[in-house]
């Protein structure tokens, strides 16, 4: 009987990293200290490891930065498309603080650029609503979708433009236009 315990304890503990090691390698990622990320590493540290509200080391330097954190990440096997608490990866997090090069280095790593949250937001829909023009071209340069519509709570059924236009930001606008976007009153009046 202890045999069979001592298997299922030792399985369990197989794919877990060092508790004390993960958040010190969290922490590390916040504050975009590259040293502290690679002895965190070092001491064990499981890279996709999360804290208490889902986010890992990837979320935090996503959001962050530096960007090298972030590269050091994906070279250790960090996923690319892990989602937090409310659904949000780490492509969300640099979309939504306009890290254009983090985005860039995310979505050619394979981070997918049409993700949806627990709200079906779309990193596009978080660049937009923040105002981050570059994020913005860059997404829709990658494949995003211009007119997905989110769908929970007040904001359902809006899309990009909707929030570009939200927060009366013309350029964004413009640009979402430019490249098909409609807004959701548009698509529903198309029957989309």
């Amino acid at each position: 009987m202890r045999h069979i315990l001592f298997t299922i304890i030792s399985v369990v503990l197989v794919g877990c990293g060092n508790p004390k090691s993960d958040i010190a390698l969290i922490n590390a990622a916040k504050r975009g200290n590259i040293e502290a990320v690679k002895s965190a590493l070092a001491d064990g540290a499981d890279m996709n490891a999360n804290d208490a509200d889902g986010w890992t080391a990837l979320h935090q330097s996503a959001f962050y930065g530096p960007k090298e954190v972030v590269e050091l990440l994906i070279t250790r096997g960090a996923n690319l498309n892990a989602k937090e608490k409310d659904g949000w990866t780490p492509l969300d997090q640099a979309a939504y603080g306009g890290n254009k090069e983090i985005a860039e280095l995310l979505i050619t790593k394979g981070a997918d650029v049409n993700t949806k949250n627990n709200r079906e937001m779309t990193p596009l829909h978080h660049a937009s609503i923040k105002g981050h023009k570059e994020v913005v071209e860059l997404l829709i340069l990658r494949g995003a979708d211009v007119n997905a519509k989110v769908a929970f709570g007040s904001k359902r059924g809006l899309t990009s433009l909707d929030a570009a236009n939200e927060i009366k930001n013309p350029e964004i606008s413009g640009l979402l236009r430019k490249h098909g976007g409609k807004t959701g009153l548009e698509l529903k009046a198309e029957g989309k």
